[in-house]
């Protein structure tokens, strides 16, 4: 017998044993059933786990009942009756009562057998003894009842098996209704929340999950819950956290209160000026604390002594949730009655506004369209009560208190702000006009214009030793005298008054020239004692004219700076007698030099003191020699007074905000013989409200601009007649015209610009200078245009407007309506030739170069604004690319296809021919290191865009070569003195198309926000970082490319074919409409609920589709 055939009979036995060892193991016994007969079999084993010897078991269904514990017999007999009746498997688990033992549990399984009928005839099965398991559920059980923590169960169909008790007070139901109801049906609120998102993840991906959520009504509460898998479904754990959220809201609360207390404080402690800190105190509270805040300041003056006067400075109000609009409200002034006044200092937040005359004095002028709960702040300084604010509540809400606690706070840190911004105002009006009490009028002599002009230093309230004199003596020659006592203070400004009444009273008696008039002074202040120093400047302008109508002038100094003759071509030049002489007060024997010189008809002498022309760390030969230059390119109208000319001089010279020193200056403007330049004999000069000012290279000069042409507006009165005959306001158009070119001038220039604003009853005329010599270009509006749409804005509203091109830069100009003395414009100054280099550009790919233009020109402006803020130098870098942007614009000449606008250019992109051109620029001598700045500003705003910190597309590699060659060329042929190299690129077919797209994309996404441009493809073409952060994604390249149903849902796509037919019948940009919240696919593969427009647009034969993507505020209905 072989191995095979040995082996062969064994293996049954074999498994009969292993299987048998198996059921001896578990302890499972045998039971069979014969439904014919009614005998019940059990085997040893099955007798062993009912504790019932064979003899004790009687072999029947009614001695297997008499052995289960009664109260579960009924369902252990239904089970088996179902079986019976079904042919069908039988289970159970019943406790059972052995004789003299403990209760006991057994789980039993079986399946009833058919007979040749097909009803049941046997059911056989096996049972086993599941106490141990029972037990220690029940003790698991026992454990999550007792334990703090909520705790329930559900099955795979979300049924609720199992809740402790802390569960079912949190969850707020009884065991009897929550367990077997499905978590969706008892709290349907869960549904599309937090909750289910975070349960069903646990569920698929096996994984635990932990989350803070807030369940609504009727639960209104925060839980920190974690959820574990399991076989059966899923374990939940909860707490309630309701507290410690609204501990981390308080400190949010607490946090946010300090940080708006500090801004409060950093921005009112920011300015002197009590009207601005309440300007800025309005808008800070809304909409923070507020619908709306209007300011008013308390006057000091009383009517009868029975009312207080409050003079409205303006307020802010809400438009909706996040804008904010203008000023309101501001300059009207109303009457309130003492005692009223009297109420509203007693209480520190006065809460009912209801008193009729207390409403319309503090809210129906300044907030007009608010009708809801309002609160009045008083604000108090150290004495009394200096201003009232007005906040509205939040819109459909009332003030909370901490709300009215932060307000009080805000109150009482602003009324000491504004009250120490009121005594320094008093301090230097005070102070100022001491100065000004000491100082003379300008005399009118014949044939002569004088014209005088003194500026306090801008950070003091102190006065100063700095004076001007001018009269007329017996002789008709007249003397202009300036000075400055050495000092700056109170004592200065004393002797300075004696010293000006000393050196009139000595020239007036005596008649004498002016060194012998300064050796005269020196005299008296050496025999009266006087320790008083003082530099000094005397002219005397004789009153006999030659036959060419010139003038002689005699002057002499003590240690003056040289004064200024400005001949009738504008040109400058210091009058320097070579002396040096001493001051007035050290030496009453020093001698004494005098000086001749001629001035011509139309000429001008200026005196001045040192204020006008010293700076910190700079030598005066510097400015002196400025002083020539600005003198010499200021334009000299010779139908303005003398007076507006020395303004514009000082604001130039000396910014108010950069005044370190006291100014006094004194010219004297020769003219027609008996009478003055541009005003007829006996007539005295027009004074209109002419303003000018310095306005330093910052974003904030445009308001301050604004602010300026207001109140020059307001003061006069202006008003224009129509081609109607009806007479309309102003204001608006010159506002915006004045903010277009003030804006221009700061983006584009990077200097410092100079403002004129010259207004009367009849119309206003504004100039802005700058120091580019460039002229804005005004262009056509479309998609793919970046810049150059705001001239178009101005030349809208306003009747004419030129530019005056000069050496040091350009002066643009409006005129609305007829100012006084500007019925006709003056001609544009004759100015010197500009130095230029050459530089020849050979074959410049004129396409290419129109799309770089547009790029470029977004991408610098887009660059400026985001480092702006943390770079303040990044404005005059901005300027210098400018420049460049400018001479390349005006000297490389547009494709053929620019005539008929951007969308002919696009069209012959789609065929990829380029068109090139020889191009010869003149670069002004100072223009050639913009072009380095341009190269050095594109790279860096081009690794921002690749970087995703923009919201413009990154440039091409045709484009980064277009640039580097066009910048290079005017470094080599410019610096080098190199020969010109032709354009060494090539593009590719349709190259021109993908950079025109570029162009395209930027224009479609500028201040769009969170949003995705499509093509008619759709392939997404477009992708703002916003919807990349919003999507989830890092950076916006994990987007371009792809198609639109990756990322939204087909009802987008199916409205995106919709507008590319209809885009092919009607060639309009149109509004699709699309679900206000859709889901949209995010990066984690989740679909996210968003909320979503659609729009359309047509640029030539291409569409576009823009979708604008915004969180959604509540899951969708």
């Amino acid at each position: 017998m072989d191995e095979h055939d040995a082996g062969g009979p064994a293996g049954p036995d074999v498994e009969q044993v292993m299987w048998q060892l198996a059921v001896d193991a578990a302890g499972i016994g045998a039971f069979d059933w014969d439904l014919r007969t009614g005998a019940l079999r059990w085997d040893d084993r099955l007798l062993t786990v009912f504790g019932l010897t064979r003899e004790q078991f009687g072999g029947t269904i009614e001695a297997f009942n008499d052995a289960l514990h009664p109260d579960d017999v009924p369902r252990v007999s239904a089970a088996l009756e179902r079986a019976i009746a079904t042919c069908g498997e039988y289970v159970a688990e019943y406790r059972i009562v052995p004789p003299g033992g403990e209760q006991r549990w057994v789980a039993a399984r079986g399946r009833a057998m058919p007979g040749e009928d097909g009803t049941a005839i046997r059911l056989i099965g096996a049972a086993y003894d599941t106490t141990a398991t029972v037990d220690a559920e029940a003790r698991i059980a026992r454990i999550l009842e007792a334990m703090p923590t909520a705790f329930f169960h559900l099955d795979r169909e979300w049924r609720f098996t199992m809740a402790n008790s802390e569960a079912l007070r949190l969850l707020q139901r009884p065991r009897h209704e929550l367990v077997g109801e499905i978590v969706w049906e008892a709290f349907p609120a869960a549904v599309d929340s937090d909750f289910e998102r975070h349960y069903r993840k646990a569920m698929e991906s096996g994984e635990p999950v932990g989350f803070d959520a807030y369940y609504p009504e009727p639960l209104e509460a925060w839980y920190e819950v974690r959820a574990w898998p399991n076989p059966d479904g899923l374990g939940v754990y909860f707490n309630d956290v309701s507290a410690r959220h609204r501990a981390q809201q308080q400190m949010e609360l607490i946090a946010e209160r300090d940080e708006l207390l500090a801004r409060v404080t950093t921005e009112l402690t920011g300015t002197l000026d009590p009207s601005e800190a309440l300007h800025r105190l309005a808008r800070l509270l809304v909409p923070r604390l507020g619908s709306a805040a209007a300011a008013a300041l308390v006057d000091t003056a009383a009517l009868d002594g029975r009312f207080a006067v409050l003079r409205q400075v303006g307020g802010w109000h809400v438009q909706d949730e996040t804008d904010v609009r203008g000023r309101t409200g501001a300059g009207s002034v109303q009457f309130l009655p003492r005692e009223l006044m009297a109420a509203l200092d007693r209480d520190r937040v006065v809460t009912d506004v209801s008193d009729p005359t207390l409403r319309a004095a503090l809210v129906a002028d300044a907030l007009p369209d608010v009708t809801g709960p309002v609160v009045a702040l008083p604000l108090r300084g150290r004495e009394r009560l200096v201003g009232v604010v007005v906040v509205a509540a939040p819109v459909d809400a009332d003030f909370s208190e901490e709300e009215l606690d932060t307000l009080t706070a805000i109150a009482s840190r602003a009324g000491l702000a504004i009250d120490n911004a009121r005594l320094f105002a008093e301090q230097r009006d005070l102070a100022e006009g001491l100065q000004r009490s000491l100082l003379s009028r300008a005399p009118h002599p014949e044939g002569l214009e004088v014209a005088v002009c003194y500026e306090a230093a801008a950070h003091t309230a102190q006065v100063g030793g700095d004076w001007y004199d001018a009269f007329v003596l017996e002789s008709g020659d007249t003397v202009v005298v300036v000075g400055d006592v050495v000092g700056h203070d109170t004592e200065a400004a004393a002797a300075m008054g004696q010293m000006r009444s000393l050196l009139r009273g000595i020239a007036v008696h005596a008649e004498e020239g002016p060194a012998d008039l300064l050796r005269g002074v020196d005299r008296v202040l050496h025999r009266l004692g006087s320790q008083t120093t003082a530099t000094a400047l005397v002219a005397r302008i004789s009153a006999e004219t030659d036959d060419q109508g010139r003038r002689r002038v005699r002057w002499s100094s003590a240690g003056h700076p040289p004064p200024v003759v400005r001949g009738p071509d504008g040109g400058c030049r210091l009058l320097e007698s070579g002396a040096d002489d001493l001051l007035l007060g050290l030496d009453p024997s020093a001698e004494r030099t005098e000086s001749t010189a001629v001035l011509e008809h139309g000429g001008m002498l200026v005196l001045y003191t040192d204020g006008l022309v010293e700076r910190r760390g700079e030598d005066l030969d510097v400015g002196l020699d400025r002083l020539c230059d600005t003198a010499g390119h200021l334009v000299l109208d010779q139908q303005e007074p003398l007076a507006t000319w020395c303004d514009g001089l000082v604001a130039r010279m000396v910014p108010a905000d950069k005044r370190d020193d006291d100014v006094a200056l004194v010219a004297v403007r020769v003219g027609e013989e008996g009478g003055v330049p541009g005003v007829e004999p006996g007539r005295a000069p027009v004074r209109e409200h002419v303003t000018v000012m310095m306005l330093p290279a910052e974003p904030t000069s445009v308001g301050r601009a604004r602010q300026v042409v207001r109140e020059a507006l307001r003061e006069q009165g202006t008003v224009v007649v129509d081609r109607n005959g009806e007479v309309q306001p102003v204001e608006d158009e010159t506002m915006l015209a004045t903010s277009e070119l003030v804006t221009n001038a700061l983006v584009h220039a990077g200097t410092s610009v100079l403002l004129r604003v010259t207004a009367g009853p009849r119309g206003v005329r504004v100039e802005v200078q700058d120091g580019s010599a460039h002229s804005p270009v005004p262009r056509a509006h479309s998609v793919t245009s970046a810049t150059g749409r705001g001239l178009r804005m101005v030349d809208s509203v306003v009747d004419r407007w030129d530019v005056w091109r000069q050496p040091d830069g350009k002066t643009v100009w409006f005129q609305i309506g007829v100012p006084p003395g500007l019925d006709v414009a003056p001609d544009q100054p004759s100015t010197a030739p500009v130095p230029t280099r050459q530089v020849v550009l050979c074959e410049v790919p004129l396409l290419m170069h129109w799309a770089w233009q547009e790029h470029a020109a977004a991408l610098l402006r887009e660059y400026l604004l985001l480092v702006l803020a943390e770079d303040p130098a990044a404005l005059e870098t901005h300027a210098a690319a400018s420049d460049a942007l400018d001479l390349l614009r005006e000297g490389v000449p547009a494709p053929p296809a620019i005539d008929g606008g951007p969308d002919a250019v696009l069209s012959i992109a789609e065929e990829g021919p380029e068109v090139a051109a020889e191009v010869v620029l003149e670069v002004p001598e100072r223009s050639v290191a913009s072009f380095a700045a341009l190269d050095r500003s594109l790279a860096a705003a081009t690794a921002a865009a690749r970087a995703g910190r923009l919201l413009g597309p990154p440039t091409q590699p045709e484009i980064e070569q277009l640039r580097s060659w066009l910048c290079g060329e005017v470094a080599r042929q410019a610096v080098d003195g190199a020969g010109p190299r032709p354009w060494p690129g090539t593009v590719a077919p349709g190259g021109v198309r993908r950079v025109v797209d570029e162009v395209v994309c930027a224009g479609l996404l500028e201040g769009a926000g969170a949003a995705l441009l499509a093509d008619e493809e759709s392939v997404l073409v477009g992708v703002t970082p916003q919807a990349a952060a919003l999507l989830g994604y890092g950076d916006v390249s994990d987007l371009l490319g792809r198609p639109v149903l990756a990322v939204v849902p087909p009802r987008f796509h199916q409205a995106h074919v919709a507008g590319t037919t209809l885009h092919a019948t009607n060639g309009r940009d149109v509004l699709l409409d699309v679900p206000l919240q859709v889901p949209v696919v995010h990066a984690d593969g989740e679909e996210r609920v968003l909320g979503i427009r659609v729009s359309a647009h047509r640029v030539e034969s291409q569409a576009y589709f823009l979708a604008t993507l915004t969180p959604a505020v509540a899951p969708p209905g």
